[in-house]
């Protein structure tokens, strides 16, 4: 059973499973298995730090409050940033709680965002968004031991779908090393992409290509570097076989933004124009997480990525 309502014009849901608190709580602890995959950080005791990100629409940083064993769990968000609304901080200060309760049929969760309200613009993505992880993804975990976290670009709800996909395609992933590290490794393009890149990647006006013989070669001029903090690639010319329209790339930008977070760096890649309704998105998204999720993203922590021959 699930149940939408307001506490105090504060969006609130509560379900009853048929499962013990013990089992609830330990679901609740656990995000990456039904909120999303990508959280990074500690999520289980008073103190721990977590964050969430879904492609460029939604970053938040959240502080475990309070834990109380089979009983409560408490978060703070410290941090927001939405790309949707003109007050993109509209999360900061509000608390998630999570409380659980023993009843005849099972056990009672009542969620409740203490401080996100109808007056947020936010506020209907965002309840859509709660009303899909607590009452189907954590209901699904602790009911059948499955839940539905998004995985990294993956939108879950029509929310993530429009707000994600409108026209371009992003991902991205947090690394311990310097912005400056980060930027250095984006442009050593024959690191993480390809090894048969021709061409210079690493100056303002240099251009070159990339090949996969038989499926893609594309001609890219870098039209921006910001030390520490961006990389712009502009694609010139492109063919990607097997494509009604294999010039589907031609016109597109690829920014890769690079800002310092706790010591580290937060990496971002937006591929302006690459938008769902491209017969190439699902092929290409699929290989820019791959890229940047487990070759750029390794090449910055070993000094060797995972490049296309």
């Amino acid at each position: 059973m699930n149940n939408v309502m307001t506490v105090g014009n504060s969006y609130t849901t509560s379900l009853i499973i048929a499962k013990t608190p013990r089992e609830v709580f330990a679901a609740v602890l656990d995000p990456r298995s039904w909120w999303s995959e990508g959280i990074q950080g500690d999520t289980a005791k008073v103190g721990d730090e977590f964050r969430h990100r879904y492609q460029d629409v939604h970053f938040c940083r959240l502080r475990v409050t309070q834990v109380v064993p089979d009983k409560l769990v408490e978060w703070l968000v410290v941090e927001n940033s939405f790309n949707f609304v003109a007050d993109k901080t509209e999360w900061v200060g509000t608390t998630v709680s999570f409380v659980i309760t023993e009843v005849q049929d099972g056990t009672e969760l009542r969620f409740t965002h203490h401080g996100l309200v109808p007056e947020y613009e936010c506020y209907d993505a965002c309840s859509q968004g709660w009303n899909f992880y607590i009452g189907e993804s954590l209901y699904g975990l602790v009911a059948t031991g499955q839940g539905q976290p998004n995985a990294e670009g993956t939108a879950r709800t029509a929310a993530e779908r429009d707000l994600g996909r409108s026209g371009r395609f992003s991902t991205g992933f947090m690394t311990d090393a310097a912005p400056d590290v980060v930027v250095e490794a984006i442009l050593d393009a024959r690191g993480w992409w390809s090894r048969s890149i021709e061409g210079s990647t690493n100056s303002r006006g240099d251009e070159f290509t990339f090949e996969v013989a038989g499926v893609h070669w594309c001609r890219i001029r870098l039209a921006d570097v910001v030390p520490g903090k961006q990389v712009v690639w502009d694609v010139l010319d492109a063919r990607i076989e097997g494509l009604d329209d294999q010039r589907e790339w031609i016109g597109t930008r690829i920014v890769f933004d690079v800002a310092a977070e706790d010591g580290g760096s937060v990496v971002t890649l937006t591929h302006i124009g690459l938008q769902s309704d491209l017969e190439c998105y699902e092929q290409c998204s699929t290989a820019w997480q791959h890229l940047m999720s487990d070759s750029l993203r390794t090449l910055i922590a070993t000094g060797q990525g995972h490049p296309y021959p």
